[in-house]
């Protein structure tokens, strides 16, 4: 193979441009037949944000294919994810027969004549395709190599199709391993720093135009929220976790003053929630449980982010943008927003406040 391209193309702490370089050849290409991912980690929203791009190259020609190759190693996958993936047209594999860790990588997109590998270290994650400083190399070929498709038939003869009742068997004891861990939160060393947060870009295009409707969305992928007057802030603990550490509970006083909730156990009230930085948005119903809370399943959260803070910023009618800043990724801001929550239901409970 030849003409290896790197995919990191800024000198700051931010990320490699590996997403941006999948999304560029997916656009462009008109050869290929085939989209093949291999990938140690993967989870819903890392699937979102490859999600438009694929399927926007699955629709522009007949008779192709794109599968995922996900390992369970660690508890990571999200069988959610794998279960988007399916209903968006994906086939799904997972890992079963081989020895180690299923530990991969890697893109392939491919064709009769025309092969683009993306090798990095990159998961289909948030934090691998956001957040985490990353490198990939794009590596061209007009064929690829024996020892390239002797792995890939090694990899494929390890694996199984995607089946319910093999996924519900790791879902089930992927979330038993996470209640035993989940009380005790992603570590930290104390004495990181982070740099000043990159200015929002939006994504890089090709420079070829598509229909409007089917165009993938170019908003800035990087954004993060001002807070402004009038937002609720609110500390993500550790504890008190629904399954895979996506339910947060928020206090009463927060859940009827910020979003408009009545007072009373029982109270339910629609909310349209929009992570930032993206036009992905629904509709989850909120409501007040006898223990002072009212419970949300944020689906972006996960037990690895905790502990952490959420943004919520209303944006009229119901409905609410909102971010997540992990203590793994982005310490010393996360440290200034806990700073501004002042408020607690109880000693050792969270704290929140509305600025």
């Amino acid at each position: 193979m030849h003409t290896q391209l790197p995919t990191f193309t800024s000198a700051q702490w931010t990320v490699t441009t590996l997403l941006d370089s999948i999304s560029h050849e997916l656009l462009s290409d008109t050869r290929c037949a085939a989209l093949r991912m291999f990938a140690y980690a993967v989870t819903e929203p890392g699937w979102q944000e490859l999600r438009s791009s694929i399927l926007h190259w699955l629709g522009r020609r007949r008779h192709r294919t794109a599968v995922v190759y996900a390992g369970t190693d660690h508890a990571l996958t999200d069988p959610d994810a794998l279960r988007a993936m399916l209903s968006d047209g994906v086939e799904v594999r997972v890992m079963r027969t081989y020895h180690g860790i299923y530990h991969p990588k890697l893109f392939w997109l491919l064709g009769d004549q025309t092969h683009r590998v993306w090798v990095g270290s990159n998961n289909i994650t948030r934090e691998g395709l956001l957040h985490n400083v990353e490198f990939a190399t794009l590596i061209k070929a007009d064929q690829s190599s024996p020892e390239l498709d002797r792995w890939f038939q090694e990899v494929h003869n390890a694996s199984e199709p995607f089946d319910e009742q093999l996924v519900r068997s790791y879902e089930t004891e992927r979330r038993a391993y996470a209640q035993k861990r989940s009380t005790a939160g992603t570590f930290t060393w104390s004495r990181r720093e982070e740099p000043p947060l990159p200015p929002t870009r939006p994504a890089a295009t090709s420079g070829g135009r598509m229909p409007r409707r089917s165009r993938p969305r170019t908003l800035p992928r990087q954004a993060h929220l001002v807070v402004q007057t009038g937002d609720l802030v609110v500390e993500i603990m550790p504890r008190e976790t629904g399954p895979d550490g996506k339910q947060i509970q928020l206090p009463k006083e927060a859940a009827v003053r910020f979003f408009g909730l009545q007072n009373s156990v029982g109270a339910s009230r629609q909310l349209t929630l929009s992570p930032i930085g993206t036009m992905q948005s629904r509709t989850l119903t909120m409501t007040l449980f006898g223990n002072n809370t009212a419970r949300l399943s944020i689906t972006e959260l996960d037990y690895r982010d905790r502990p952490c803070v959420i943004i919520f910023h209303p944006q009229g009618r119901g409905s609410f943008a909102f971010e997540i800043v992990q203590q793994s990724i982005f310490p010393a801001r996360y440290r200034r927003l806990l700073s501004l929550c002042g408020n607690q239901t109880r000693a050792d409970s969270r704290h929140w406040s509305i600025t």
